[in-house]
């Protein structure tokens, strides 16, 4: 669960079809939709957590379900008031642990109650109030994992045995944190934070009655982080990329903003991507162009002048991404066709030479991006062909600017091999790559 610092409060008004600001435009937003969608008048909301076709909501007294499928984001799906001044939600959905199939959230609020909350299934989407339980505290973070509910608070994180009684979590032990503003649980034995001033924490809790030692990132300011096969971690206008985290650890890459980053999620199952809220600057995310987690570039900004906060990618199939402004809720869409082809970067240097600079990933399952330099105008043609030297795809065949061209190719439908992937500029470039398709 992803903490929201600001509510929303919703209005009923649809945007479609939206216009750019000439300043996104400037910073290369090729094959990007924003489609924002109100939920329901009249409430401020605080958090939400993201699972599927389906966003678990709370604002201030109430909690929510609402469809994160674009065409039916208007109105919620049920709601249940339950009082308090409610400040975290995390989603449960307890593997084998709970009979009759039964689906939770677990709700956190600043006035020291912990709710537990049945959701229904896929089919009622009921809510209903399982149990509530005064646990003390402001608890303004939830994290799940196999075996803990990890409840962070201003001064504590605190450790809860779930799996027991899903429904009454039993508290196994806590330790002492300063100013928290953000916490990931790894869903086993390591819990990571952050508070204000200073770096990012981190320590076991394999044993949650008795914390492992504290240890600290040292050299980096943190505020915000994420972790997906690699971690991305921000501090004020900055993020950089970690391969992991210890007490030396380096970055890889790193990347800088216009404004002060909110929050950062990393999604990273094809190809790697930061998507970060920009606070009174919008929204923005950067691809990786290595295959590396080394070459990280600005791909999409929006410049919507109002506080944009919490941000969540909806599932690993759908290009779509939600963010929580101020007053509104939106999704973001990648707008991927077979074939993509955008600018690399925010104002690149003009090459030195024509060549098929980089193909990943390799194999590819079953996206494939390549990237061309050219040093001047001129005519490429990319082209896939098999083992047998049939030409089976076409990724471009057309005149372009000077510049760093990346080009995004699915392979539906190909059968697993190898494959030669050609770029050519005539008089000028010649150039191939072997890859290979494995589904």
């Amino acid at each position: 669960m992803r903490r929201l610092f600001h509510g929303l409060l919703v209005t009923a008004f649809l945007i479609m079809g939206w216009t750019l600001p000439a300043d996104a435009q400037r910073r290369d937003s090729s094959n990007v939709d924003l489609i924002a969608r109100s939920l329901h008048a009249g409430q401020e909301f605080r958090a939400f957590d993201v699972q599927g076709s389906r966003a678990y909501a709370i604002s201030q007294e109430t909690v929510w379900i609402f469809d994160t499928n674009p065409d039916f984001f208007v109105d919620p799906i049920d709601t249940l008031h339950i009082g308090g001044n409610l400040a975290s939600i995390v989603y449960n959905d307890g593997g084998t642990e709970f009979s009759n199939d039964q689906f939770m959230v677990y709700v956190g609020s600043a006035d020291g109650r912990l709710f537990s909350i049945d959701t229904g299934d896929d089919v009622t989407d009921e809510l209903s109030l399982l149990n509530e339980q005064m646990i003390g505290g402001h608890s303004q973070e939830l994290s799940l994992g196999t075996d803990y509910l990890i409840v962070g608070q201003n001064s504590s994180i605190r450790m809860f045995d779930w799996t027991t009684d899903p429904e009454a979590p039993a508290e196994l032990g806590d330790f002492s944190t300063f100013a928290l503003i953000d916490m990931y649980y790894d869903g086993t034995n390591n819990i990571y934070y952050t508070g204000y001033p200073g770096p990012l924490h981190f320590r076991s809790i394999s044993d949650p009655e008795n914390p492992g030692e504290e240890y600290t990132l040292e050299g980096y300011g943190a505020t915000r982080m994420h972790y997906d096969t690699n971690w991305a971690v921000a501090d004020s206008n900055m993020f950089r990329i970690f391969e992991s985290i210890n007490e030396f650890a380096t970055p890889i890459d790193s990347g800088e903003t216009e404004g002060v980053i909110n929050d950062v999620s990393v999604w990273a199952p094809n190809d790697p991507t930061i998507y970060m809220t920009l606070h009174d600057d919008g929204f923005a995310y950067w691809q990786d162009h290595s295959g590396l987690w080394e070459d990280f570039r600005l791909s999409g900004y929006y410049n919507l002048s109002i506080p944009m906060h919490q941000v969540e990618r909806i599932d690993d199939y759908n290009p779509l991404v939600m963010v929580a402004a101020y007053e509104e809720m939106m999704i973001f869409e990648h707008t991927e066709g077979l074939v993509d082809v955008e600018e690399e970067g925010e104002n690149p240097a003009t090459p030195s030479d024509y060549a098929l600079s980089s193909v990943y990933p390799n194999p590819f399952n079953p996206t494939l991006h390549a990237v061309v330099e050219l040093p001047n105008s001129a005519d490429l043609e990319v082209a896939l062909y098999n083992i047998e030297g049939r030409r089976v795809a076409d990724l471009v065949d057309t005149r372009l600017q000077a510049g760093s061209h990346r080009f995004t190719f699915n392979g539906d439908g190909l059968a697993s091999g190898i494959y030669l992937l050609r770029a050519v500029v005539p008089g000028q470039l010649n150039q191939a790559r072997r890859v290979v398709y494995m589904k």
